[in-house]
């Protein structure tokens, strides 16, 4: 389970990462699923926490209350297509 005191970081350069996440999210698989699919935005801001190795509650202190499930899922997603690690 993903816990507010884990690290992000990223797995390989920003460069890479963004090229990755641009690459699944044209993927047939993928592009069904865009109403829960993170924004540019979100993208940004869990990248930016990842490159700086804050924790998962770090990310999300600044995000709206009612967008922070959004955000959980999003960090989460960006985990299982291996563009952001956590750090236990």
């Amino acid at each position: 389970a993903l816990k507010p005191s884990m690290s992000l970081v990223l797995a390989g350069t920003p460069n890479a990462a963004t090229g990755r996440l641009l690459r699944f999210r044209e993927l047939r698989m993928v592009n069904y699923s865009q109403v829960v699919l993170p924004n540019d935005h979100e993208i940004d801001t869990i990248l930016q926490a990842a490159s700086a190795k804050q924790t998962v509650a770090q990310c999300l202190e600044n995000v709206d209350p009612e967008a922070r499930i959004h955000f959980y899922r999003s960090i989460l997603w960006m985990l299982k297509l291996g563009v952001i690690r956590v750090l236990w």
